[in-house]
């Protein structure tokens, strides 16, 4: 048997070459703990919103229920691409991959949800015109399709796949206070990935607005990216940030793609009429199609002014300060 002496220079030697890299497992860290702590209960807390949502869906879906499952598993994605320092990185990305096939694979339901609520509007159906008559045709026609999607709902949806998501997560959030203990100051990667995606957006708009459609979406997505992650910073924290503009900004952008998805649907109807020559049909979904271009440009002009009013980020901005500055 090893003499126990034999052995204490060799625990001093560890203990001295792992407390000059930085690490502290003989004195633990209350605010790392706090922190971890946090991150774990938010973590939870975004999993369980995805759960519900997913057995609503599951047992019967309404549109509300479509739009709650995709806005839980887009908050979880982001809150664990943020604290990416703090997880154990394979199961992560596993979750991450889960949740992210669970929120894509209701798409093509939420698209046309959003279709059918603008082609409900008042702004496209008031009177009794030629766009009318193409809006109701269009939504009858969606209203179907839309029944029979939400009648069989992906396999995704299933309980052993939304289990699947909760275990990954499990696995994911496990020894978080060892790493949180063990990485120095937790918040600076997050910092800094959250001041990269605020200088980002910042540059991105101007861009976006002289681009096409497709770099208006991808601005977008990395509002929303960007607004989640600040929602999870802030509860891990305990600063609330305001967020009012990246809202209005998500929002705009929102709405800008709606209006250019549904146009594109739109016409590809026309063509359709005019090739199988339904001229009438074919006329009011042209006359449909102005409206939605002049509600489109309107919201184009919108973002325009958005644009002009100045950087979009928190106030105020989080990359500016750290976590301790702001909560003081």
């Amino acid at each position: 048997m090893t003499d126990r002496r034999a052995r204490a220079p060799r625990r001093r030697h560890v203990l001295a070459l792992a407390e000059s890299c930085g690490h502290r497992d003989a004195r633990p860290d209350a605010e790392a703990q706090r922190l971890a702590r946090r991150v774990r209960e938010g973590i939870a807390r975004r999993l369980a919103r995805v759960e519900k949502a997913a057995a609503r869906v599951h047992s019967g879906a309404a549109s509300e229920d479509v739009h709650d499952l995709r806005v839980s598993a887009r908050r979880l994605e982001a809150a664990l691409r943020l604290w990416r320092p703090l997880l154990a990185g394979r199961p992560a990305r596993r979750a991450r991959r889960r949740a992210r096939a669970l929120r894509r694979a209701f798409s093509p339901v939420r698209e046309m949800e959003l279709h059918l609520a603008l082609l409900r509007s008042p702004a496209l159906v008031a009177g009794s015109d030629p766009a009318r008559a193409g809006a109701e045709w269009l939504a009858r026609r969606l209203e179907r399709r839309h029944e029979r999607r939400l009648a069989s709902p992906p396999s995704r949806v299933r309980p052993r796949s939304v289990r699947a998501i909760g275990e990954s997560v499990a696995r994911a959030i496990r020894g978080m206070t060892r790493r949180a203990e063990s990485v120095g100051d937790p918040l600076r990667a997050v910092r800094a990935r959250l001041e990269e995606r605020e200088r980002a957006i910042t540059a991105g708009l101007s861009e976006a607005i002289q681009g096409g459609d497709a770099a208006l979406h991808a601005l977008r997505l990395r509002v929303k990216e960007a607004r989640y992650a600040l929602e999870s910073l802030g509860e891990a924290i305990d600063v609330p940030f305001r967020l009012d503009r990246l809202r209005e900004l998500q929002d705009v952008l929102g709405e800008i793609h709606d209006h250019a998805e549904l146009m594109d649907r739109v016409r590809t109807r026309v063509a359709r009429a005019m090739a199988r020559g339904a001229a009438p049909r074919a006329a009011n979904l042209e006359a449909l199609l102005t409206r939605l271009e002049s509600a489109y440009a309107e919201r184009r002009s919108r973002l325009e002014r958005l644009a002009d009013a100045g950087p979009p980020g928190p106030d105020p901005p989080p990359a500016l300060k750290s976590a301790e500055e702001q909560a003081g």
